[in-house]
């Protein structure tokens, strides 16, 4: 199973980041923190069904005299198997093709934008962030009064960049980067207004 490798201490920098940011900026930020975008059970399934078909049909072939039953039972012990190494590290992800990963990263992300951020504050200025530890994918979505402001192209600039921060950081480390980065532009466009409140939570949802 695929678990969120982020500590207390950093899932506390990154509510302490957002906090600053939000106390210097008129607008807001949601991190969202998944351990997939999906279960991927139908490619595992499949995967796994296949391995033991071919276990059966590899076994047939070098011992062509083995009973049936006997071959039945080596394929069902292979399946249920291959099927709790599955459920215990989670092999779905890791057989399902990048584009669809990437796919179903997007999708997830914009599901997340549609309940947490879209139109929850008065000037439409809330930001997702939202990264899935199995595609080890960032998405940064942009509510309507930001994305007038700021073009797509500055948050594509750090969702590009989030890879190579990976390789030289922890995931914490990076998703606090990350935070920094996306402040910078909207301290930039939306500096703080007198009497604003803080529209939504400050800590790392996670899913």
């Amino acid at each position: 199973m695929v678990t969120i490798p982020l500590s207390d201490a950093d899932k506390a920098a990154v509510a302490a980041a957002v906090g600053e940011i939000e106390r210097r900026s008129s607008a807001e930020i949601v991190v969202v923190a998944a351990r997939a975008s999906g279960d991927y059970d139908a490619a595992a399934a499949l995967a796994v069904a296949l391995a033991a078909l071919g276990g059966g049909a590899l076994a047939a072939a070098i011992w062509p005299a083995l009973p049936a039953w006997l071959l039945l039972a080596g394929q069902s012990l292979l399946f249920a198997l291959l099927w709790a190494l599955h459920a215990t590290v989670g092999l779905g992800h890791r057989l399902t093709p990048a584009p669809l990963r990437l796919a179903r990263a997007k999708r997830a992300a914009a599901v997340e934008f549609a309940k947490l951020v879209d139109a929850q504050t008065a000037d439409k200025r809330g930001l997702l962030i939202y990264l899935a530890f199995a595609e080890r994918h960032l998405e940064i979505v942009a509510d309507r009064g930001i994305a007038a402001a700021v073009p797509d192209a500055r948050w594509q600039e750090i969702v590009d960049g989030f890879p190579a921060a990976l390789r030289d950081r922890a995931f914490g480390e990076a998703l606090s980067e990350v935070v920094r980065r996306c402040g910078e532009l909207l301290t930039a466009a939306f500096p703080a207004e007198p009497g604003q409140r803080n529209e939504m939570a400050d800590h790392v949802v996670e899913r």
